[in-house]
């Protein structure tokens, strides 16, 4: 296109030699905005009166305004629980349904037809924003919408699936709000009615039982309890009926520090965590009826770093209950539990008894024996010049692995040696961890042709994303399994891990329609080497056409991120289905080693 000046500026033109003028540079500066609005104007009146533009805008707003997406929906007490938003509700409806209403949404088989999953409406969240429409309990009184932060629901004791702890944010800002909700009743419960209440700041709350009667607390207690990230730095246990500054104290972080914040796993143990950056984290275990019973008094003492009955300050500066156990692991590391065993995904190179273990590695050890002091640990992936570690999952008796392998995803199941030494870690069971590979050739895009000129790269594996989420890691072995790639519309289906570890019984409950026609486009991976002999591997996606054949490259690798496969219905409407080719490249992204060797700072 011809370059083009707003009017009465033509000095403002970038000049013919594609040196482009420092002005076109100043994010929001005067120039620079009149100059790309001249250049929009244009480009609208141009296409504007094309009837195929038209049909296009046509076709893709279709596509983006699709009502029939998979919900992702997670169990809880034995329902399926979804937050949706449309175009009829755009702050979104959380709600919930069953399993045998979830599964007559399957695609067809050939003894039925799909029946559409019958939804139970628990929140409105349109409904609520409106005017005068906000219940009193809630204790929010700003002009802000209320946006969906997320819910939890009570899986066990008398409340199963009758209480949840819904988390609301003012205009969607990091403070929020988090209140106790009767699923049956279609309420918030009120403080005054018994029902657990956090004010709006930076925070958290989670259940801290398994019936329901107490909930763990990160919040602003008052002076000296947020740091000067403006997070809290004082954790709490809060039992029903009580007030907060009764409530004991369970950690409280260092000045310096960042934040400090508790969890409780799937089988039911409490960690606490203080955090003295951003990348780093230091964790203890909390025993059963560990804590510290605190009125005001105590607890502000504890905050002047004043060591007390039931406490200990450590040397930088948290306080911490006197029998929490400390787990030691480099405090730059993520750590896992599963029911028995502990992870240890480094980000650092660290010395695990007598071995050390490179950036990017995964340990397993037991938890118990490791709690007691044996750092003996078993490597579960190595990082290696193409493949990196996305995620670790574990489900009752598996540990699930997500790589990121020459940029498409594979799953991995890690089973680790039966109870005994693992549970007690003075060492490893005969065989050590098991380690099998979930086959996904059959739902990805394979390659139909090979090229001759050596560029492909590993020609006939699973070009696709895919991600295997627990189902419900307290007892089960059951997985979420979902993938798509360039073709392929997503995919969600449900299976189960075997003892051993293999997979069985996958069945799809869902699947999106394709968007776009994508007959006879072919899918392939190749590598081309750089000036430094770096290799960066690419994606082809397109119909087998001329050399003369537009092609639209797609190149990002910032913050660690990679461009990975996926199904992507308007470029596919806008770009495949009208002969064009498509390349995504991976530009350094997720690999540490290459990643780090283009940064422009420490």
């Amino acid at each position: 296109m011809s370059t083009l000046a707003p009017a009465g500026a033509a000095s403002d033109s970038p000049p013919g030699d594609g040196v482009a003028p420092a002005w076109l540079y100043e994010a929001g500066g005067t120039r620079a905005t009149a100059w790309a609005e001249a250049h929009n104007r244009q480009t609208r009146l141009e296409y504007s009166s094309s009837p195929d533009f038209v049909g296009l805008c046509a076709d893709l707003k279709s596509v983006l305004d699709c009502p029939d997406r998979i919900p992702a929906v997670a169990d809880r007490a034995g329902m399926l629980y979804n937050f949706w938003t449309d175009a009829d509700h755009p702050r979104g409806l959380w709600r919930r349904t069953s399993w045998d209403s979830y599964a007559a949404g399957a695609p067809s088989r050939a003894d039925r037809t799909p029946a559409p999953t019958q939804w139970e409406v628990l929140l409105d969240l349109d409904a609520l924003n409106a005017p005068g429409a906000r219940p009193p309990e809630i204790g929010y009184t700003g002009d802000a919408d209320l946006v969906w932060g997320g819910a939890q629901v009570l899986t066990t004791g008398p409340y199963a699936g009758r209480r949840a702890l819904v988390t609301l944010s003012p205009g969607g800002g990091d403070a929020s709000l988090t209140l106790e909700y009767d699923l049956e009743a279609r309420r918030f419960i009120a403080p005054a009615d018994g029902g657990f209440h956090r004010p709006a700041s930076k925070g958290t709350m989670t259940w801290g039982d398994d019936a329901g009667e107490s909930v763990i607390v990160s919040a602003d207690f008052g002076p000296g309890t947020v740091s000067r990230a403006g997070y809290p730095r004082q954790v709490r246990r809060l039992r029903r009926g009580q007030a907060p500054d009764q409530a004991e104290v369970l950690v409280t972080a260092g000045g310096d520090a960042v934040a400090a914040f508790a969890t409780r796993d799937p089988w039911g143990r409490t960690w606490l965590t203080t955090m003295p950056s951003f990348q780093q984290t230091r964790i203890w275990l909390l025993p059963d009826e560990a804590g510290c019973p605190a009125g005001t008094g105590p607890a502000r003492a504890a905050l002047d770093g004043r060591a007390r009955v039931g406490t200990v300050t450590t040397a930088d500066g948290d306080v911490v209950p006197a029998d929490a156990i400390r787990l030691e692991v480099p405090e730059d590391s993520l750590a896992g539990v599963g029911r028995d065993w502990l992870t240890i995904e480094l980000r650092s190179p660290w010395d695990a008894g007598g071995v050390t273990h490179s950036a990017g590695t995964l340990l397993g050890a037991g938890l118990a024996g490791f709690l007691d002091g044996h750092r003996k640990a078993e490597v579960l992936f190595a990082p290696s010049a193409s493949s990196t570690l996305l995620s670790a999952a574990w489900t009752a008796g598996h540990l699930v692995l997500t790589v990121l392998d020459d940029v498409a995803h594979r799953l991995e199941v890690c089973t680790p040696p039966g109870r005994g030494d693992g549970v007690s870690g003075t060492g490893a069971a005969a065989g050590g961890w098991g380690h099998h590979w979930i086959d996904l050739t059959g739902a990805a895009d394979l390659p139909t042709t090979h090229t001759t000129d050596g560029t492909e790269l590993r020609p006939g594996r699973a070009l696709l994303s895919v991600s295997a989420t627990p189902l419900r890691p307290a007892d089960t072995d059951y997985l979420w399994i979902s993938a798509s790639g360039w073709t392929t519309p997503s995919t969600l289906a449900v299976a189960r891990l075997t003892a051993s570890g293999e997979l069985t019984g996958m069945t799809v409950v869902r699947q999106a329609p394709a968007r776009f026609d994508a007959r006879g486009i072919r899918v392939s991976q190749h590598v081309a080497t750089s000036a430094d002999g770096t290799r960066v591997p690419y994606f082809q996606i397109g119909r087998p056409t001329a050399s003369s054949a537009p092609v639209l490259v797609h190149a990002y690798g910032a913050f660690g991120k990679s461009l990975t496969p996926g199904y992507e219905p308007v470029t596919g409407k806008a770009w495949l289905e009208r002969g064009g080719t498509y390349v995504v490249v991976k530009a350094r992204g997720r690999l540490p080693g290459w990643r780090q060797a283009g940064r422009r700072w420490p």
